[in-house]
């Protein structure tokens, strides 16, 4: 059975939100240049990795895109807030820990 035949096993009810938090099973990227295959096949397993290539570059000079790879992989993530929110409670540790009140 492919992983996502039946919605009912991985999702909730209509009423049933994410939250800051919350725990789920994703897939997650990071790019590498001038890397990966020609075969991109995705990650089968939890955990299992793959480095699929992603487009490839014809010249390797500017200004064109250089070649891109992709490291994909199904794991856990974690739901975060907004970029912004991330930030500002970054700036009000560093505030406060200047400050020597560091908690």
């Amino acid at each position: 059975m492919a992983w996502y035949d039946d919605a009912s096993l991985y999702y909730g009810a209509p009423a049933d939100v994410l939250a800051q938090g919350d725990i789920v099973v994703a897939t997650t990227g990071v790019f590498e240049g001038n890397r990966g295959d020609i075969s991109p096949a995705s990650p089968l397993y939890f955990g299992e990795e793959r480095l699929v290539r992603v487009w490839l570059g014809s010249t390797g000079t500017l200004p064109e895109a250089p070649s891109l790879g992709l490291r994909a992989r199904w794991g856990l993530a974690m739901v975060l807030p907004h970029a912004c929110a991330l930030e500002k409670e970054f700036n009000e540790r560093v505030g406060s820990s200047r400050n020597g009140r560091a908690r």
